[in-house]
């Protein structure tokens, strides 16, 4: 009987194939990585732009058009946050009270600090305002709201994850503009508040679908 001879690898070809898989895994996970953060924000983003235009007909559907709802109650700045009520009430906002009446609000939910999450812009920079502890819900879903019409701006302010971070615009955190003839996503149509220019990633977001700066770094995000 003849035998067959089987040549086996030897230790030099087996480390050489490994060091070859690791090079491949590290040039490739990171990006698996990143397209998996993009499409988690993105679809996040997303959920936030449908579950804001939904509530805002809801409310319309009870209150009449956006165009004419008063929002003179609304006490911007320190103003809106000087005493226990509007602390606890998140503001004397007749129009923020509508909408947690549509929304799932998480009663039991609680924000670490009285000012809430701080706001910064894709080069890590304060945009100079934050979501406040005081003037937001949180909706069932995890996600952290503010309504209100600071600097005569009608808008609804979300961070899709609340605390969690990375608590920047662009990403984690949105502005939606109430006009009066609906929602549109910042930079879509309204006018930006506090930070300018840089709510405009949430339209690059809701109108292509993508979040470039992840893969990216970027100081602003794209024209739309």
């Amino acid at each position: 009987m003849k035998l067959l001879n089987k040549k086996a690898y030897t230790l030099a070809e087996t480390l050489l194939t490994l060091a070859i898989i690791g090079v491949i895994a590290a040039m490739t996970i990171p990006a698996l990585k990143n397209d998996a953060e993009e499409r988690k924000f993105v679809s996040l983003t997303q959920k936030a732009f449908n579950a804001i235009s939904d509530a805002t007909a809801r409310v319309e559907t009870k209150h009449g058009n956006s165009e004419f709802w008063s929002w003179s109650g609304y006490a911007t700045g320190n103003d809106a946050y000087k005493d226990d009520d509007s602390k606890k009430n998140g503001g004397p906002n007749l129009v923020r009270s509508w909408y947690k009446e549509v929304m799932n609000v998480d009663n039991g939910a609680k924000l670490s600090d009285s000012w809430g999450i701080a706001i910064n812009d894709l080069s890590g920079q304060s945009v100079g305002a934050s979501i406040r502890a005081a003037a937001t819900f949180v909706t069932t879903d995890g996600m952290c709201w503010e309504i209100g019409g600071d600097s005569g701006t009608k808008n609804a302010i979300v961070d899709v994850n609340c605390e969690t971070g990375p608590n920047i615009a662009g990403i984690d955190i949105h502005s939606f503009n109430i006009t009066d003839d609906g929602v549109y996503p910042a930079g879509i149509k309204g006018t930006n508040f506090f930070g300018g220019a840089v709510w405009n990633c949430t339209g690059y977001v809701i109108k292509h679908g993508k979040m470039p700066w992840l893969k990216t770094p970027m100081d602003k995000c794209p024209e739309i």
